[in-house]
């Protein structure tokens, strides 16, 4: 409209116009025509050119960029993930992009862009960063490894951990489970140990014995700890391999292709005995036709799956509770009170059915668990673009991705954030009871859609039994490294590139068997 105004000042009014001889009234209107063929032209490029730069503003994530490309923000991320993606999200909004040494990184984070990659109705997104951490453990050709732990293990793993098979798996691993808690408390509170070897053995033995059978080595675990606690160090193409992971993982692989060649779950009477849950995935394992050492290869990335989260969780879950003498006494009061009336016993409650321990009977463990998984979250919610495509991040809005790009579901931009859960950082063990409401629910730590975690069922009842358990029959102190109580501290998650959280700042404990006479 101001273009045309301009034409009708500069030439004059129709009546002027009139005026004018007619040898140059033709001239005239082909001036006129081309001028306005012109400026019509120029509006239309203009228009379009602004059409365009807005359809691609919706549709192509800024960047951030980097003096050192190939590095990008590796460094800025390391030192502080949660601070670094919390940064650029407010800077460029909920979804950018990342590079760090060498990939480049969607990161959305908005609640429904979450959700639809964790659906991924398209299609268009694989799983295989996960598979990237199971090859760094296990350390074989990646086809070997779809080969056999997804192309046939899968739906096995569904099965052998899902709540209907957890009743199969319970009576061994709540029997090695008092086992261990028995060789910790026997020095009755004299001798302190560390907070993560506390959990992490218990768990890993348990989990092993009622997996595998009396044959497997559960004295390994120092091993996997290694290896573990190691992973950022052995994924990362920058650094060093460390010597000891390193040495670790292949005495490790060594342990287990001698279990895979012993072939043996007990006797005949022990078998009658005792069902130990997944000898189907060690056949499986152990017919395939893949060398020796690629067996042994799935097999430790098959266990780095199994035991890496559940014991990262488990811990910051009895961090929390160890914290705070007040939480720990109000689920106490919980745990022995369903006991006697729910139950009757503490052997009825170690033989019941996962939903038996659910929230309808231990409504605040039930709660006080999905608070700790939400300030926690242990599962890298990361996909890798397998074509071209748009991601939804709305039901409006969707941005353009790449073949070969990964995305990142930064699920801490819900989790943590006060605009969502109300003090969102603070851990308060009843937000999750029936009465609460939030704007949101947390992003899972087990995944969601397709890719979700197949062992979550199993996961959940490890981490309720070890401290339902604890509550019962054990006193628990916790110290910081130089002695003084760790009572009324705040534990905070730190998140690290490629592992999605670290294991809590190193505490101790000193555990005995409960004093009092519920016990």
């Amino acid at each position: 409209m101001v273009s045309a105004t301009g034409f009708v000042s500069f030439h004059g009014t129709q009546n002027e116009r009139i005026r004018y001889k007619r040898p140059f009234e033709y001239h005239d209107t082909m001036l006129t025509a081309a001028t306005i063929g012109i400026l019509l032209t120029f509006i239309f490029l203009a228009s379009s050119l602004g059409l365009k730069q807005d359809k691609l503003s919706a549709k192509t994530a800024p960047t951030i960029h980097s003096f050192v490309p190939w590095l990008g923000s590796f460094f800025e991320f390391c030192w502080d993930a949660q601070g670094f993606l919390r940064k650029w999200r407010f800077k460029l909004g909920p979804i950018y992009r990342v590079h760090i040494v060498g990939r480049e990184f969607v990161v959305v984070s908005h609640a429904e862009g979450i959700a639809h990659v964790m659906r991924d109705p398209q299609k268009s997104l694989t799983n295989d960063f996960n598979t990237t951490i199971l090859e760094a453990a296990g350390d074989i050709i990646p086809q070997h490894f779809d080969q056999v732990l997804f192309g046939k293990l899968a739906s096995l793993a569904l099965r052998t951990f899902s709540n209907r098979n957890v009743p199969r798996l319970a009576p061994v691993f709540n029997r090695q489970l008092l086992r261990n808690f028995n060789s910790f408390s026997s020095s009755g509170g004299r001798e302190r140990v560390s907070l993560t070897n506390f959990i992490g053995q218990s768990l890993y033995n348990s989990v092993c014995m009622s997996l595998w059978g009396p044959h497997f080595p559960i004295d390994s675990f120092a091993d996997f700890q290694l290896i573990d606690s190691n992973i950022s160090r052995l994924l990362s193409p920058m650094l060093f391999p460390p010597r000891k992971a390193v040495q670790a993982r292949k005495s490790l692989k060594a342990e287990l292709g001698k279990y895979l060649q012993r072939a043996s779950f007990g006797d005949k009477d022990e078998v009658e005995e005792d069902v130990y849950g997944a000898t189907e995935i060690v056949e499986i394992i152990r017919s395939s036709n893949l060398p020796s050492s690629d067996q042994q290869g799935v097999f430790l990335g098959f266990m780095f799956a199994l035991h890496s989260n559940s014991i990262r969780m488990s811990t910051w879950f009895m961090t929390y509770l160890l914290c705070d003498t007040s939480v720990w006494a109000r689920l106490r009061d919980e745990v022995d009170l369903a006991i006697g009336t729910e139950f009757e016993s503490l052997e009825a409650l170690l033989s019941a059915p996962p939903h038996r321990i659910g929230g309808d009977t231990l409504p605040l463990l039930d709660s006080a668990l999905k608070e700790a998984l939400r300030l926690s979250v242990a599962a890298v919610l990361m996909r890798r673009v397998t074509q071209n495509c748009e991601l939804p991040v709305n039901d409006i809005d969707s941005v353009k991705v790449t073949e070969g790009e990964y995305i990142f579901a930064n699920g801490c931009a819900i989790n943590m954030e006060d605009d969502v859960f109300e003090d969102a950082c603070s851990f308060r063990v009843d937000r999750f009871l029936k009465n609460e409401s939030h704007k949101s629910a947390p992003v899972s730590a087990f995944g969601g859609g397709a890719h979700m975690c197949k062992g979550r069922d199993f996961a959940m009842y490890e981490m309720k039994m070890f401290a339902i358990l604890c509550l019962k029959l054990l006193d628990i102190s916790i110290e910081n490294p130089d002695g003084s109580s760790a009572e009324g501290q705040s534990p905070k998650a730190d998140y690290v590139y490629p592992t999605p959280v670290f294991f809590p700042k190193e505490l101790f404990v000193r555990i005995q068997k409960r004093r009092d006479s519920t016990a």
